[in-house]
């Protein structure tokens, strides 16, 4: 069934994440993210993957789509904090760390 499928591919990407395997993390979240129904959680996932690969400027991308939905407020905020410091957005530092 499709609720299996999902289940099935979100755990496939935790796994990838957690093995070091960023890009395949990626790759099955966009999987997922193609459904209409889809958990607004994995543009932060996908934010994580990218924040690993040093792609900064795609993170904070992901993080913005992240904003339209129900996500992990402590989790975009951890990662919005981080992605200000990797930056050096010094402004936005200030306010994520509030």
């Amino acid at each position: 069934s499709n609720k299996n499928d999902v289940r099935t591919l979100m755990t496939l990407a935790y796994s990838y994440f957690h093995s070091g395997e960023y890009k395949k993390a990626i790759d099955t979240y966009e999987e997922l993210s193609k459904r209409h129904d889809y958990d607004r959680n994995i543009h932060l996932f996908k934010a994580c993957c990218n924040y690993a690969l040093c792609q900064y400027k795609e993170a904070k991308d992901e993080c913005r789509k992240a904003e339209e939905g129900e996500v992990d407020e402590a989790l975009l905020n951890r990662l919005q904090l981080h992605l200000a410091h990797k930056m050096m957005d010094e402004e936005n530092i200030m306010a994520y760390h509030s």
